[in-house]
């Protein structure tokens, strides 16, 4: 694999040289599962490199998960199928090929973290391998056979995660999570928009225009988006601001005929909304204006993704840290940055647009 020309100019240290050695004999089967490595002196003397240095980055690869050291006994190969929390197994290494499950739908955030992979990924030295997310399991299993160690995923369904979950280890794939906002998940690092921080500046900058009653309208009350609405709540008390149940609306799966049902109702007790995704709210601004109304003077609107179409529909909206999340995620490939089960959250950006004003 021929290495892009601004990662081909980088000058690798001597502990990464030696890092990638041992991770290349042990990919090779020179050094297989609970092989004694030779001792640290003999390493460091054959490959050239201080004591000091050689210490470091066995270190790094004991942390990664890759070796293991036993007090009193040396160094060994980890048997990483075995590691209940392992970091980037080809830490300090940069190259090779990451999977991808891509979703087939119409969702613009969706597409947009799958751009921003594809262009991150050849800064970085990796190869895509892009497959079906509704079929993930078996994309796992075949991008394994071809010896894939590295997955970056954006879990849709929180059903489907303990049986994804149960492949990865079971095939010794290493996965980064992207902006899996519905749980937690114990075994993988995971990289994400800080929506807590997002709402905050919803919030303040809705009161700061003069707003007090203020709605919130989820996608559906099949999978409601408990971060967001948690985090609504606890704000809302913070700024003084009324939160009840009522203030509460929610969507009917992408169709379209709730928002007649719903707007008369918004219009005489609000005077903002905020919405889970961009996608509802431009289609409420759609039909407002359909009615004769104006975003931003007989109803604010803010919307949370910033797609495409919210900024030609001049709709304030949270914008997720793209660049930034999947840049982090690859960091902690290459073992940069540390995985295991650490959460990394990025405060998002707000872009305010026409379609909020000051309340009259």
């Amino acid at each position: 694999m021929k290495l892009p020309d601004q990662l081909s100019q980088r000058r690798i240290s001597v502990g990464e040289k030696f890092a990638n050695n041992i991770i290349d004999k042990i990919n090779n089967g020179d050094w297989k599962t609970g092989d004694a490595l030779p001792p640290t002196v003999t390493l460091a003397e054959n490959c050239g490199i201080s004591l000091v240095t050689a210490h470091k980055s066995l270190q790094r690869l004991v942390q990664s998960g890759y070796l293991k050291r036993k007090s009193g006994r040396g160094t060994f190969v980890s048997d990483l199928s075995k590691v209940k929390h392992p970091s980037a197994p080809r830490t300090l290494a940069r190259g090779g090929s990451v999977g991808l499950p891509v979703f087939l739908h119409p969702n613009p955030v969706h597409l947009a973290l799958v751009e921003e992979i594809s262009n991150q990924a050849s800064v970085f030295g990796f190869d895509l391998r892009m497959g079906q997310g509704h079929a993930e399991a078996l994309f796992i299993k075949k991008i394994a056979k071809e010896n894939v160690k590295f997955i970056l995923r954006s879990p849709r369904l929180l059903k489907n995660e303990a049986a994804i979950m149960r492949e990865l280890k079971k095939y010794g794939m290493f996965a980064v999570n992207l902006n899996n906002f519905w749980s937690d998940c114990p075994d993988f690092p995971q990289v994400r928009t800080d929506i807590k921080t997002g709402v905050r500046m919803i919030v303040e900058h809705l009161k700061k225009l003069g707003h007090k009653k203020i709605a919130f309208v989820d996608e559906s009350n099949y999978f409601p988006r408990f971060d967001i609405l948690g985090s609504l709540c606890k704000v809302f008390m913070w700024n003084d601001l009324e939160f009840d149940v009522n203030c509460v609306q929610y969507t009917r799966n992408y169709g379209e005929d709730w928002i007649d049902v719903v707007m008369d109702k918004l219009l005489d007790k609000y005077s903002a909304i905020i919405f889970s995704y961009d996608y509802h709210a431009v289609l409420f601004a759609e039909k407002m204006k359909e009615r004769g109304l104006v975003p931003g003077k007989d109803l604010s609107l803010v919307g949370i993704d910033n797609i495409f179409m919210a900024e030609q529909a001049g709709l304030t909206s949270l914008a997720h840290p793209m660049h930034e999340i999947v840049k982090t995620a690859f960091k902690i490939i290459t073992g940069e940055l540390p995985g295991g089960e650490k959460i990394y959250e990025i405060a998002p950006k707000l872009i305010v647009r026409e379609s909020t004003a000051r309340n009259k």
